[in-house]
């Protein structure tokens, strides 16, 4: 048996306990010989640590070698483990294949056999976690007919900059949130790690809480006196958004891919399946009933899982990213919750607990974060960005003006009222946001600019010299360009009856284009802030028309839109100069973009498939890649017309990897991957030299603060 190093060019195959590593292949397969989906860094990752086998080999070394040299945290590495010793059947404790080596790194520990494996299809002999692909990719790939919905929240989430505007901007190194309602803010997790979603026990002396310190999120509790954090469940999949029963003697949480489950905080046993496939729970103040979300839609069930039926009257979910999560008012009979109307946000409303009609709260349309009754029934805690920010809201049910609690530099989110109503504990996450520019061939990136005010969809000049994007702050919408070989960024005008949104350029490269969100016109305004004229009244994306870009050298513009009657997308060429629209022949055609010479179009059809389409007698054909359909998202032309960029998931959703195609030989590759990406914010374009140009959102760890009610 051999237990030592092996030469790492050339590929091999190891055989342990039934399972068989293959590294040409790249599979890993049980004793029954069926493959084991891993995602690429987990793969890549234990390929290394069998390598090593008999040493330990170091969370530095690892983190590296799988991430490419990419700042990421140290719970990247300890999901990724996580994720093999559950493919393994292993266990931290007793591990049989993959052991901690405290103060080192990880070992792994079994015997093994090796043969020569089989050649890898491709030319490369050592894996490299920037190429490989994951089995489970091709799952994600279905996913991407949500990022047309995911990218209208955008302008939304921005948009309510100008809805009150009761806050003042904070200084850039503001240490902490500000409030100006909330008193004696502290922070009560200050250790290491994320954690959000707090909830309250009964006496309100103690908190349970999300928390990723043992590397990924587990289900916390700790008392707010001694401040000696506890970690609750260990799920092997991970548990999240905690409920203190009443009683205080359970705690009812989420297992991703399980259900709602239940634990009791104060002699830790095996848990047990409350509902299964149920979220986000939430105890009704007397302890006997509980309302969740089961799917689309909000239900209710007695305290031991029976009797669940659904809450008529609370409309299903229409986008499942814009979760509901429902709150029971305090005398049991009212469920207030959050209902996306227009796919891009919406407001919270409440409803009797049996069902019947549902009586709006606000009228905001924005995008939130959770809400909480104070204990009088008479008003709700909400986190809602109406003032450019995820802030904390005192909101009162009798339409009476909304009170801020928060203000200031970062995000705060999913408040809970103490039971006495003296304190409002809550998320608070600050976020960074970077203008990048990467380099397909080599994967090498350059921060353009960094600040922290949001740099949303940015698109890059029809000659690739220039970009331009639209930002957000506590009191304005702002349109910005810069000049990529100056790296100067230049604000557009300073109009404030204007609200630009979704820029597009010109195809000169002296104005651009934006929806404006304060008429739902589409205008044109010149890059020096002068002339800022009507282009087409009523064009809008709030009107369904999304993906606006304009042909090189020509006066067409292409863009997205839903026929009211089959509600079906296609995307149509329009004229500026009055001739007939071109739709072009391909169904549910979307995300369209020109190529060089304005003659051709290529877009995402049903499947996610990429379909190339000719202006000249506007038919389609699919692209195709060895014979198969080539699927993805935002494709994208290169300069010189011989490629087409696209995107996909990664096992991670802050990541996207990008694909081109390549015409010449219709062979499609890996490239390398982007992100971490904002989850509404998920876009980029292709520059001159096909410099890649689009928004790194960096947040720092999330931490649960407490503030006394005035």
């Amino acid at each position: 048996m051999k237990t030592g190093n092996n030469e790492q060019d050339t590929p091999a195959r190891w055989h342990f306990s039934g399972f068989v590593l293959d590294a040409g292949q790249r599979t890993l397969k049980d004793q029954e010989g069926d493959v084991i989906r891993l995602p690429a860094r987990a793969f890549y990752i234990l390929l290394e640590l069998v390598r090593a086998a008999g040493r330990p080999v170091s969370k530095d070394h690892l983190l590296t070698s799988a991430w490419k040299g990419r700042i990421v945290e140290e719970n990247s590495l300890s999901r990724a483990i996580s994720t093999l010793r559950q493919a393994l059947g292993d266990d931290a404790v007793s591990p049989r294949f993959i052991a901690t080596i405290q103060g080192e790194g990880y070992q792994f520990v079994a015997q093994f056999d090796v043969d020569q494996a089989d050649e890898p299809e491709s030319s490369a002999s050592k894996p490299d976690p920037a190429h490989l692909t994951a089995a489970a990719g091709k799952q994600h790939i279905q996913r991407l007919s949500r990022v047309y919905f995911a990218l209208l929240v955008i302008v939304v989430i921005v948009a309510v900059a100008f809805i009150g505007l009761r806050s003042s901007p904070q200084a850039e190194n503001e240490p902490k949130p500000a409030a100006t309602g909330l008193l004696d803010l502290e922070i009560l997790t200050d250790f290491p790690g994320s954690h959000s979603s707090p909830t309250f026990s009964p006496d309100g002396q103690w908190i349970a809480f999300t928390s990723d310190a043992s590397g990924m999120n587990q289900v916390w509790v700790m008392s707010i006196t001694d401040r000696e954090p506890r970690q609750l469940t260990h799920e092997d999949n991970g548990a999240s958004e905690p409920a203190w029963s009443p009683n205080g003697q359970q705690i009812a949480y989420n297992v991703e891919g399980w259900g709602i489950a239940m634990m009791s905080p104060l002699s830790p046993g095996p848990p047990r399946l409350l509902i299964k496939d149920g979220s986000y729970p939430e105890f009704a103040p007397s302890g006997n009933w509980l309302v969740y979300e089961y799917g689309r839609q909000v239900h209710r069930a007695q305290k031991d899982g029976s009797d669940a039926q659904r809450i008529e009257g609370i409309p299903e979910r229409a986008f499942i990213r814009m979760q509901a999560l429902p709150v029971v008012s305090p005398e049991d009979d009212r469920v207030a919750y959050f209902l996306a109307d227009n796919a891009t946000a919406g407001d919270f409303w409440h409803i009797s607990a049996l069902g019947g009609e549902p009586v709006r709260i606000t009228k905001d349309g924005v995008p939130a974060a959770g809400a909480s009754w104070i204990p009088d029934g008479k008003a709700l805690i909400v986190s809602s960005p109406r003032n450019g920010r995820a802030n904390l809201w005192y909101v009162p049910l009798d339409q009476s003006e909304p009170i801020p609690l928060t203000t200031g530099v970062g995000d705060d989110t999913l408040p809970v009222v103490s039971p006495d109503g003296a304190w409002v504990a809550y998320t608070h996450q600050q976020t960074q946001w970077q203008l990048v520019s990467t380099d397909p061939r080599t994967g090498e990136s350059e921060v353009l600019l960094e600040r922290r005010d949001s740099i949303m969809l940015p698109t890059a000049s029809l000659d690739g010299r220039k970009a331009a994007w639209f930002s957000a702050n506590p009191t304005r919408i702002e349109l910005f360009t810069m000049d990529l070989e100056q790296r100067v960024a230049n604000r557009v005008f300073n109009d404030p009856s204007r609200l630009p949104t979704a820029p597009s350029w010109s195809s000169d490269g002296q104005s651009i284009y934006y929806h404006d969100l304060a008429s739902l016109d589409l205008r044109r305004v010149d890059i020096d802030g002068r002339n800022d004229v009507l282009a087409a009244a009523g064009f809008h994306w709030r009107r369904g028309k999304i993906w606006l870009s304009f042909q090189p050298g020509g006066d067409r513009y292409v863009f997205q839109e839903r026929e009211q009657e089959t509600r079906r997308f296609r995307s149509v060429a329009r004229s500026l100069t009055g001739e007939p629209d071109v739709v072009f022949d391909a169904p549910d055609l979307r995300m369209p973009s020109w190529n060089d010479d304005g003659t051709r179009l290529v877009g995402v059809g049903p499947d996610d498939a990429l379909w190339q389409c000719r202006l000249i007698d506007q038919q389609c054909d699919p692209l195709l890649a060895n014979g198969e359909a080539v699927r993805g998202a935002q494709p994208q032309w290169s300069y010189d017309d011989a490629r087409i960029y696209l995107r996909r998931y990664t096992e991670h959703p802050s990541y996207h990897s990008l694909w081109v195609f390549d015409s010449n030989d219709e062979s499609l590759s890996q490239l390398l991957e982007l992100g971490p990406f904002e989850a509404n914010n998920i876009t980029y374009d292709v520059a001159a030299d096909d410099q890649i140009i689009w928004s790194r959102t960096l947040t720092g760890d999330s931490k649960i603060w407490r503030g006394r009610l005035p």
